[in-house]
């Protein structure tokens, strides 16, 4: 489904993505006021130093999930009903029997997760990290939003961008899942950091691999900069159309680079089908 012209109706002025509020199981999500599972982030130690750290942190790195969830509804206008991504939120979900439930540090036993003081601790640091988030452009029908991203580049951990573009087809109410990752040349300057987005398939599920660079003498202690992405969440790697390259990788947008955006998304996918 193409992503539909940038409306009138847009903002360009950086704001924090919502929070899921807790007591949400992702899977009866649609129960909860929410229509579509964005992504549900599975990760894992998989790289790198793993053996060097104790159990307990690899245990640590593999409890709390990111869950990201989208709401469309319909709404009326003047040419007609048309889909509009109404809400999009994200939180922490935790394996609790056989569901994934969305959960907070304070909200964590009501729902049947018994946290140790430093389960919490490492649940509260994942939220906080949430607070660097950030919505960059935001119409009726698309959400992009930033994420910091620690990543393995060249056998090395950089702090990297990964821009996240979100949609729903007004005419059929589908949702489209885009990211792809942004490396920084300055303050709040980037460039595209590779050649090709990842269109993400629907309700993705991620088996995010980790990478652990090695601590030396403090190879024991897990502290946050030994963890990296092993590389961008991956689907259906597409190349950036010319007009997708030229405004892809803009810190900030001015209406006239959300419709150029616009264009060279739907430009990049036309080409994939037409290969095909």
């Amino acid at each position: 489904e193409w992503v539909s012209a940038a409306p009138p109706k847009l903002r360009v002025k950086p704001t924090l993505v919502q929070r899921l509020p807790p007591g949400i199981p992702v899977a009866q999500h649609a129960s909860h006021g929410w229509s579509h599972l964005v992504t549900l982030v599975k990760p894992r130690l998989a790289a790198g130093a793993v053996d060097s750290l104790p159990d307990f942190a690899q245990r640590y790195a593999a409890m709390f999930q990111l869950t990201i969830l989208a709401n469309v509804k319909k709404s009326e206008g003047i040419q007609g009903d048309a889909y509009i991504l109404d809400r999009i939120a994200m939180g922490f979900a935790m394996s609790l029997g056989s569901a994934d439930v969305v959960i907070t540090p304070e909200t964590a036993n009501q729902f049947g997760a018994e946290l140790g003081m430093i389960d919490r601790r490492v649940l509260a640091g994942n939220i906080d990290c949430l607070d660097e988030v950030y919505e960059i452009v935001r119409t009726p029908q698309v959400c992009v939003f930033d994420a910091k991203s620690n990543m393995l580049r060249m056998k090395e951990h950089r702090d990297m961008t990964l821009r996240h573009f979100v949609w729903v087809s007004s005419r059929t109410g589908n949702l489209g899942f885009l990211v792809w990752l942004l490396d920084r040349t300055g303050d709040d300057e980037y460039r595209l950091a590779e050649s090709a987005f990842q269109l993400l398939p629907p309700s993705y599920v991620e088996d995010r691999q980790i990478h652990v660079s090695d601590g030396g003498w403090l190879s024991s202690i897990p502290t946050p900069d030994r963890f990296a992405l092993v590389q961008t969440p991956p689907g259906r790697a597409i190349p950036f159309s010319k007009a997708m390259a030229t405004v892809a990788a803009k810190s900030t947008f001015e209406p006239a680079d959300v419709a150029a955006l616009v264009t060279g998304v739907n430009e990049s996918l036309r080409a994939l089908t037409t290969s095909q």
